[in-house]
């Protein structure tokens, strides 16, 4: 006979097999700027630069230029998508929160996204 906890262990199996856990494994490169060199003596016209310090950050991104529906319950709007991590199959990227930063809609009764992901050996994204 098949009992109740067996089908319950089954259904609880089939449910947690099928799910993908995004990585966030990844971090932007953080480039320093010093302009002009410290120590060193430079001329300026009026309207040139004259100094710049600080630092940016260097961050790998999808940019989708059109919407993409995602199955039934997602759609991908266009715009870009930071990378946040990856495993050996897989990427994994987040709406930028930029002007032009895409974004995640879901169908009221889907489940909440978790990332964009994109298999590094196929053309299609999930």
């Amino acid at each position: 006979m098949f009992s109740f906890a067996k089908l319950a262990l089954f259904l609880l199996s089939a449910f947690t097999v099928g799910c993908v856990v995004p990585k966030y494994n990844y971090f932007p490169m953080k480039t320093e700027i010093s302009e002009p060199p410290l120590g060193t003596i430079q001329t300026a016209q009026v309207g040139d630069n004259m100094l710049r310090q600080g630092h940016y950050m260097e961050h790998d991104a999808l940019y989708l230029f059109t919407d993409a529906s995602v199955n039934w319950a997602y759609t991908a709007r266009q715009g870009y998508y930071l990378k946040k991590g990856e495993d050996e199959d897989s990427e994994f990227f987040l709406p930028s929160n930029e002007p032009e930063g895409g974004q995640i809609v879901k169908f009221a009764i889907a489940d909440n996204w978790q990332s964009l992901q994109a298999y590094k050996k196929s053309k299609h994204y999930v």
